[in-house]
């Protein structure tokens, strides 16, 4: 029983990764990943150099002109987008710029604490500049690590900003596939209990699929892409002409199974298939790599308990 239980988890997995692939690259083909880590970005900035961010020739503005934030901007249909993404090298180099533009090579540590202090600039970048200045130990090149290190945990809680929106972007588009394609993962999940030649064949799928190395290698992209063109052609429970459901119903209890129904069983079948829409919507939100990784981990304890099996 172990084993089964195992292996329509595999088959779910496999299904959930490859429509958090197909929704990824839904977001990719309309730019939007690059979008949202620039709009992420941006914001970030904002907060730190410029609060309003409707002041005229604002920091901002100064800062996304800088040669070295420039030079990462990208074009999507014809029109310039701002970076999404930053060294931090080049953060700190247009920082400074923007703190003492002619600033000489030779300045001082005293020279910049001066600036710094009178320098009109936001009460965020002011209090992080002088946080660095105070842990350089009399050398410049600490203070620039300092800038270094604070832009780094800063852009640690950006990343997690934008995790969280690309969650909720892959859960809207989950929920249309689910919604348009009838994925319900409560018949899925019934379907293979009950199908011991459907939950193998997507065993089979898993494991080709768990020897690949890394979700971003080519050969891993190239493999998922041929797995789904056969897990197309495997006979899942999916769509809505005929609807699955219906048709198991009617195999089970015959054809006037609905009218037999209360009005009250009659609510609880469609909340069931309502919620077995909104799971393989949330399963889409977790992206990818994240199902990538767990079919992985999964295949290894089945492997281990066959070997156990075998053992006895």
């Amino acid at each position: 029983m172990l084993t089964v239980m195992i292996d329509v988890a595999l088959g779910l997995i496999l299904l959930y990764l490859i429509l958090s692939v197909i929704a990824s690259a839904l977001m990719e083909a309309g730019g939007y990943l690059l979008q949202s880590r620039a709009r992420t970005l941006k914001t970030f900035i904002t907060e730190v150099l410029a609060p309003d961010r409707q002041q005229p020739n604002s920091p901002v503005d100064k800062f996304y002109a800088h040669p070295l934030v420039k030079s990462y901007a990208w074009t999507l249909q014809g029109i310039e987008r701002p970076p999404d993404y930053v060294a931090p090298a080049n953060f700190v180099s247009a920082i400074l710029d923007l703190v003492w533009s002619d600033h000489p090579l030779d300045a001082d540590l005293k020279a910049w604490e001066e600036k710094i202090k009178t320098t009109p600039m936001s009460d965020t970048l002011r209090t992080m500049l002088l946080t660095a200045l105070e842990q350089t130990e009399g050398k410049f090149e600490n203070f620039r690590t300092g800038i270094e290190t604070w832009f780094n945990g800063a852009m640690d809680q950006v990343s997690r900003a934008y995790k969280r929106n690309v969650q909720v972007v892959l859960f809207a588009i989950g929920l249309m596939l689910a919604l348009g394609l009838n994925i319900d993962t409560i018949m899925i999940t019934s379907r293979l209990l009950q199908d011991p030649v459907l939950r193998g064949s997507l065993v089979q799928l898993s494991d080709r699929l768990a020897q690949e190395g890394k979700i971003d290698d080519e050969a891993t992209k190239q493999a998922i892409a041929e797995i789904e063109k056969e897990i197309s052609a495997l006979n899942l429970p999916i769509g809505w002409s005929p609807n699955p459901a219906l048709i198991l119903e009617e195999k089970a209890n015959g054809p006037d199974w609905w009218a037999q129904r209360s009005t009250i069983s009659q609510i609880e079948w469609h909340f069931q298939r309502l919620v077995g829409l909104f799971v393989t919507a949330l399963a889409v939100s977790q992206g990818a790599p994240f199902w990538f990784d767990l079919l992985k981990r999964v295949t290894q304890i089945r492997q281990s308990t066959d070997s156990k099996d075998d053992d006895k």
